[in-house]
């Protein structure tokens, strides 16, 4: 019971368990030498692999539906790791040069890839440097050189990180976990500082388009100018002649009527009730403000 359970545990990456239950099974087996073998080095991989999470922090947590590009001439270590990737539930991609990796990436959506260094036709140096030209993908470099210089020229060309082999299985998939998750709090990041919310409105300036309760709402260039303005400047009060002079890109003369027939709009797209804002607020006889202290709904 205690085997079936251990190989469970260990398929499944749950190191931590798999262990404890290696442990166990070491006790009562002391006179089967061939077990012991064999339950010491399940033992030893995850114990190793624990160590690793402990000390960079990566959870047992799969990121499960990732699609890894494993790029190895070695048919049996992309084998052996094809197990790994199955039970974490990742989708593996494989080709045995970087030639064959840079085709793939092409057609193929990758979030991360497992790069050896040695190839034929196009070894991993070479690879690195083409991805690194247009894209930010994770890079796991591999390779049996083990020496500082190598780990060096890997990393200083756009690697993320170094494995040497041969290596243990379980710490490789750790590195992936904690290259994935940096990698989704990145792209987390940057949907933020692409985007602004204010209540139930949603400005993105990357696509310049705007979702009131998660519908898109049309605004002409201006009017998205407009909203962009001042929703950037929340908490200032911005007057007529500003507004006017960098949304209309002309020197301000009398041209109130332009601002508030353009204001208007704004809020009968954007306001629940345009007659009593509460996003775009007037301050008579100088401008226009969004409070600073509107937030997403929900915060």
């Amino acid at each position: 019971m205690l085997f079936k359970q251990l190989f469970a545990c260990a398929e499944l990456s749950i190191e931590e368990k798999a262990y404890q239950l290696s442990t166990e099974i070491l006790i009562i087996s002391l006179n089967n030498a061939a077990v012991i073998h064999c339950i010491r080095n399940i033992a030893y991989n995850c114990r190793d692999a624990l160590q690793f999470m402990k000390d960079t922090g990566v959870k047992g947590g799969s990121m499960a539906g990732s699609t890894i590009l494993m790029v190895d001439d070695e048919a049996e270590i992309i084998q052996l790791m094809s197990i790994y990737f199955n039970n974490e539930g990742y989708k593996l991609l494989q080709a045995s040069n970087g030639l064959e990796a840079l085709e793939i990436l092409q057609s193929q959506p990758v979030d991360l890839i497992v790069l050896d260094l040695m190839m034929p036709k196009m070894d991993g140096l070479q690879a690195c440097m083409k991805i690194r030209e247009t894209n930010p993908i994770p890079i796991i470099m591999l390779s049996a050189k083990g020496q500082d210089i190598d780990k060096i020229s890997g990393l200083s060309i756009g690697a993320d990180d170094y494995v040497t082999k041969p290596f243990n299985p379980l710490e490789l998939i750790a590195r992936i976990k904690s290259q994935l998750r940096r990698m989704n709090q990145f792209n987390a990041a940057a949907v933020n500082a692409n985007e602004i919310h204010i209540e139930n409105v949603v400005i993105n300036i990357a696509s310049h388009t705007v979702t009131v309760d998660q519908q898109e709402i049309k605004l002409t260039p201006r009017e998205f100018a407009l909203l962009h303005m001042l929703a950037v400047n929340r908490g200032m009060v911005l007057s007529m002649d500003r507004i006017y002079e960098e949304v209309w890109n002309e020197p301000f003369m009398e041209s109130k009527n332009s601002i508030m027939v353009h204001i208007r709009k704004l809020r009968e797209k954007i306001e629940p009730n345009p007659r009593e804002p509460r996003i775009i607020k007037t301050v008579w006889g100088i401008g226009y403000k969004i409070e600073s202290d509107l937030k997403a709904r929900g915060e």
